[in-house]
């Protein structure tokens, strides 16, 4: 009697297991990554989107992979219409693909935006441009900035929520947006490039949708990076984003918020200054500085009275010549 009961709950696992796996199949979301041997989203810097994208499937690996050298073996064996057609795709996350295999990408694009599909773009780097740039977008290499945020965030659906987008790292990518079908989301802050670039953006291309964000934000859950992440994915899916809009800081709150830094700001020169003179070198190089100041006004001192001495005696040597001259 236990063995059967036993057997009875064993199949009755293996039917929901198969019947969850079947249900995100067909309702849920279908994933193709492209990317290459050496950017693969198995990485780190993709963890946090795995990790989004396996929340809303429910399953561990939602993704198929392409890698770009197989792209042309797609197209020769039933070319790109036919198999996103057959394969039926929610999202198409590109994440790197090389410069002799970027025209297969595009194309590989361009065929599934006039399916209505979605593409996210999350770029290691710039090679990526051989592909994109012909859409409309161009990811730029700029100076490294360290530790920066910023709050310039355009109004729209997938900004909900969104009022500041950083990094605890360094950032050194921005967008440059060659084409009115797309928008940017995210600016810059001035004070990093002294002037406003995109950093995220979205588009609408032939009833389909794009969004591009620049590293390392879609690998930080730091501020509200994540819930861009998850609105973005969501905007591409289709899906409804309920988040609330979210309300802005008082301008008292404001004021007190720049205050506090202002005072952290002078905090920190203080301790700096602290810091300095506590290190054992900082007497003895201020001893040195201190020395070398007396030892130069003693310097100084002799050459005046040197000089007017030397003056003083020319001068009466003169003195006398000319009187002998006129005797």
């Amino acid at each position: 009697m236990k063995k059967r009961i036993g057997v009875g709950i064993l199949i009755l696992l293996i039917l929901a297991m198969i019947s969850r796996r079947a249900l995100c199949m067909e309702n849920g979301i279908k994933i193709l990554v492209i990317g290459t041997p050496e950017i693969d989203i198995k990485s780190e810097e993709y963890e946090v989107i795995r990790k989004l994208l396996t929340s809303y499937t429910g399953l561990k690996s939602p993704f198929d992979i392409l890698f770009d050298w197989r792209l042309e073996h797609v197209m020769k064996a039933v070319g790109f219409k036919e198999f996103l057609n057959k394969n039926k795709y929610s999202l198409l996350l590109v994440i790197g693909c090389r410069e002799e295999y970027s025209n297969l990408l595009e194309e590989l694009m361009r065929e599934y935006l006039k399916l209505n599909g979605s593409v996210l773009i999350l770029p290691v780097n710039e090679d990526i441009n051989y592909a994109i740039s012909k859409i409309g977008i161009i990811i730029r290499s700029m100076t490294p900035v360290i530790n920066v945020s910023t709050s310039t965030i355009a109004e729209h659906e997938v900004s909900r929520g969104v009022w500041m987008i950083g990094t605890r790292f360094h950032i050194n990518h921005s967008i440059a947006i060659t084409s009115d079908d797309f928008k940017a989301i995210v600016y810059s802050n001035k004070s990093w490039w002294k002037k406003e670039y995109p950093i995220v953006a979205i588009g609408e291309i032939d009833g389909g949708k794009v969004a591009v964000i620049v590293p390392p934000l879609y690998s930080e859950q730091y501020m509200d990076n994540f819930i861009l992440l998850d609105n973005i994915v969501r905007w591409l899916l289709g899906l409804k984003i309920e988040r609330e809009e979210g309300v802005p800081l008082p301008l008292k709150e404001l004021d007190e918020v720049r205050r506090s830094l202002l005072q952290e700001i002078e905090d920190i020169k203080r301790r700096r200054r602290e810091v300095i003179e506590s290190l054992p070198e900082f007497d003895q190089l201020r001893r040195e500085v201190l020395n070398a100041y007396r030892y130069l006004g003693i310097v100084c001192a002799i050459g005046f009275i040197f000089g007017y001495i030397t003056s003083t005696i020319v001068t009466l040597l003169w003195r006398r010549k000319h009187e002998r001259k006129s005797s």
